[in-house]
């Protein structure tokens, strides 16, 4: 199974400082070669040092993007390629923006959060109970929005 992970999870990944585990799990993932205009932290060249791969949209897909652009007008560029390129492959789709989340749904598309990757990572045993939460107590601490009841779920969880 593919997933597609939009820059607002590689944040977090990066921000709790498991960024390279996520290839551990038994998914492919990738990210859409656009998102390198939105790389600071982590770079591009992070993203796939941690064993993403970078999706390449054909130019035929172009008119498809900034229809979806248009009409969902708070909806940017690279997050309309991140839900074509999950489209097209079939993907679950990896995010943290709430209109990606919403416009993904109304898609039919599988999506996914931040927090379903720590429970995956725990539930493939690639890190610990106690490592999630270390992971998702520095996300919070370097201000990833993430929602407060789930995350606290977690923390029960996981002690």
């Amino acid at each position: 199974m593919l997933l597609i992970v939009d820059m607002c999870v590689c944040i977090d990944l990066q921000n709790g400082e498991c960024l390279d585990k996520v290839q551990k799990l038994p998914y492919d993932i990738a990210v859409p070669d656009v998102i390198e205009t939105e790389c600071d932290s982590p770079t591009f060249s992070a993203i796939l040092r941690a064993g993403f791969s970078a999706l390449h949209l054909d130019e035929k897909y172009m008119r498809d993007i900034y229809e979806l652009n248009k009409d969902y007008p708070g909806l940017s560029i690279v997050d309309a390629f991140c839900l074509k390129a999950a489209q097209l492959n079939g993907a679950i789709l990896v995010t943290g923006d709430s209109l990606l989340r919403k416009t993904a749904g109304e898609s039919g598309l599988l999506v996914h959060g931040t927090l379903w990757l720590l429970d995956e990572m725990v539930r493939y045993n690639v890190i610990s109970k106690t490592c999630a939460a270390n992971c998702l107590a520095d996300m919070l601490e370097t201000g990833s929005r993430l929602p407060d009841k789930e995350c606290r779920k977690r923390f029960e969880l996981w002690k």
